[in-house]
């Protein structure tokens, strides 16, 4: 599915290795930019760090961004035929 929402290699590379993406959470752990949720293998991102990438982002980019994130996070959520929804 993330082929389908054109997703960057970058963040592909990243998300297929372990290591990388240990690596990149614990930095921004590390910074207070980001926190992990107990017991849920998900993060959080701090807002100031959210605000940051949004003022970055501008127009089109903003808006491809937003998709990325929404289809990413739907695509995490188990169908209700699923054993874990």
């Amino acid at each position: 599915m993330a082929a389908e929402m054109d997703v960057p290699a970058w963040l592909l590379a990243v998300a297929k290795d372990e290591l990388a993406y240990a690596e990149a959470t614990g930095l921004l752990s590390r910074y207070s930019l980001a926190e992990g949720k107990e017991g849920t293998g998900s993060h959080s991102m701090h807002s100031v760090l959210h605000r940051w990438c949004g003022y970055l982002a501008e127009g089109e980019e903003r808006q491809g961004l937003g998709c990325l994130a929404a289809g990413l996070v739907a695509s995490s959520v188990p169908l209700q035929s699923d054993a874990e929804f």
